[in-house]
C-alpha cells in the first residue's frame, strides 16, 4: 500500500489478515488508512473504531486512530486522544505531528506553533526549532512556517513532503504543488495522505494537484 500504492492488492491483503485474525488491531487500524483514501468511508470509519475497541492502550493504534479522527475532521475528538497520548509520552513523534495539524486546521495557530517547537525539539532538530522560533517572533505563523520549509531545502530537499506540507500551511500553493511533484517522483509513502489531508484543502482546485491524484489513482 505505502510503497507500491497497489490499492487492489492492498485491500485484498487486509481482507486476507482478517480472515486469519479478525482481532488484529494494528492492521484494522491501517487498514482503516487505506479504506479512507480510496473513498469507503463507512468501512473506514468501522475499521478504525475496531482497533481502538480492540486494543485501546497501545500508543501506535491509539495514533492511528486519532489520524483518522483528524482526517475525518472529527478535531475534537482527536486532541481527546492526542493528549492522552502524550501525557503518557510526551515525545510521541505520530501524536505531535497530528496534534499540530489538528490546531492548525482549527484556525489555532499559537498552538500549532507551540507544538511544532515542541515536535522539532524532541526529535533533535534544535536548528529547525531555532528557525522557527526566530522567525515567528519576527513574522508570525505563515512566515515561521515558510522559514522553516526553506531551511529544509537549503540542507536537503530529501525531505520534500515536509517540505509540502509546511508550504500548504504557510498558504504558497506553488511551492506545495512544487514539492508534492517531488514526493511524488521519489515515491514518498505518505503520498496517498494528499487526497484525505485537510492541510490540502486548499490546493484541491489546482490542475496540478488533480493530475498527482490520477497518478496515484485516487479522487477526491
Amino acid at each position: 500500500v505505502w510503497a507500491e500504492w497497489d490499492w487492489t492488492d492492498g485491500y485484498n491483503e487486509f481482507e486476507e489478515v482478517e480472515k486469519l485474525n479478525n482481532n488484529h488491531a494494528l492492521s484494522a487500524a491501517y487498514f482503516s488508512h487505506l479504506l479512507l483514501y480510496t473513498g469507503d468511508i463507512e468501512k473506514s470509519d468501522f475499521q478504525a473504531e475496531k482497533a481502538i475497541r480492540l486494543d485501546p492502550f497501545n500508543d501506535l493504534v491509539q495514533s492511528l486512530y486519532a489520524m483518522q479522527l483528524h482526517y475525518r475532521r472529527r478535531y475534537r475528538d482527536a486532541i481527546q486522544v492526542l493528549h492522552q497520548i502524550l501525557s503518557e509520552k510526551e515525545s510521541h513523534p505520530i501524536a505531535l505531528s497530528t496534534l499540530r495539524s489538528v490546531y492548525h486546521n482549527m484556525g489555532h495557530f499559537e498552538d500549532a506553533y507551540q507544538v511544532f517547537r515542541k515536535s522539532y525539539i524532541e526529535r533533535g532538530d534544535h536548528e529547525e526549532a531555532e528557525v522557527l522560533e526566530k522567525a515567528y517572533k519576527s513574522s508570525g505563523y505563515s512566515a515561521a512556517l515558510t522559514a522553516v520549509a526553506e531551511s529544509m531545502i537549503s540542507r536537503s530537499d530529501q525531505k520534500a513532503w515536509q517540505i509540502a506540507t509546511l508550504f500548504a500551511r504557510a498558504g504558497d500553493k506553488n511551492r506545495a504543488l512544487d514539492y508534492l511533484e517531488k514526493s511524488l517522483e521519489i515515491r514518498d509513502p505518505n503520498m496517498p495522505y494528499m487526497a484525505v489531508d485537510p492541510i490540502f484543502d486548499e490546493l484541491k482546485g489546482e490542475v496540478r494537484f488533480k493530475e498527482m491524484l490520477d497518478e496515484l489513482n485516487l479522487f477526491l
